[in-house]
């Protein structure tokens, strides 16, 4: 708790850092949930290399699914407050979103650079720090997709069809062209990496825009 305290000073930040850090699980799950998709996209990373013969973008791959794997931990930080509750403080929804925000980053990007740092027992430096630069970018545009789409109820996704539908078609718009990137890179390595670079930072913006947007928007939710 000392840790958290230090790391988060304010109230909308630490909140939900210590609400998952005294939950079952503490932080060790939002580690397990990104060594599982570390695990994952390392063998199946080895399996395209040996069915193929071409060796994907370890980067790029690591980055991008590392931070899709953020919905997982925005659902934690969001899961233990009820969003009607925020009404009856001297508090805006923009506040709560950003503090939301900050505790997501600490937690999933945190964890995904602990593994990235282990991936250089394998994969060459130069390929670890592009992960490592990719997987904040679209950790970012996830938050801000998961804000838009299910405000601080992210759960509500399993029981709305049409939202879920939104909420998969937005992900895919980002991840679809970085997957492409990551099995493509041996065309032009130098100009696929700009490129994905660039993709996942347009990413972020739109991550960052629909983060601004999304207080405005659920305040007026829960007053209607």
């Amino acid at each position: 708790d000392r840790l958290l305290v230090a790391v988060a000073p304010d109230g909308l930040t630490r909140r939900p850092l210590l609400a998952v850090a005294r939950s079952a699980g503490s932080v060790w799950k939002v580690l397990f949930s990104m060594g599982v998709l570390f695990g994952v996209t390392a063998l199946v990373l080895r399996q395209v290399t040996a069915a193929t013969g071409i060796e994907p973008g370890v980067g790029i791959a690591f980055g991008t699914l590392l931070g899709l794997g953020g919905f997982t931990t925005y659902s934690w930080v969001t899961q233990f407050g009820d969003p009607r509750e925020y009404l009856r403080y001297p508090v805006s929804y923009d506040a709560v979103f950003r503090g939301a925000l900050r505790a997501y980053l600490l937690l999933s990007v945190g964890a995904s650079l602990l593994y990235l740092a282990v991936a250089l027992l394998w994969y060459p430096l130069a390929e670890v720090a592009l992960g490592a630069v990719v997987q904040p970018l679209v950790a970012l545009y996830v938050f801000g997709v998961t804000a838009a789409v299910t405000g601080l109820s992210p759960n509500e996704l399993l029981f709305d069809t049409p939202r879920f539908a939104l909420f998969g078609a937005a992900l895919a718009a980002l991840a679809t062209p970085l997957v492409v990137a990551a099995l493509a890179v041996r065309v032009d390595p130098l100009l696929v990496r700009v490129v994905a670079v660039a993709i996942a930072l347009v990413g972020a913006v739109v991550g960052l825009v629909l983060t601004r947007r999304a207080g405005p928007r659920w305040t007026s939710v829960f007053r209607e």
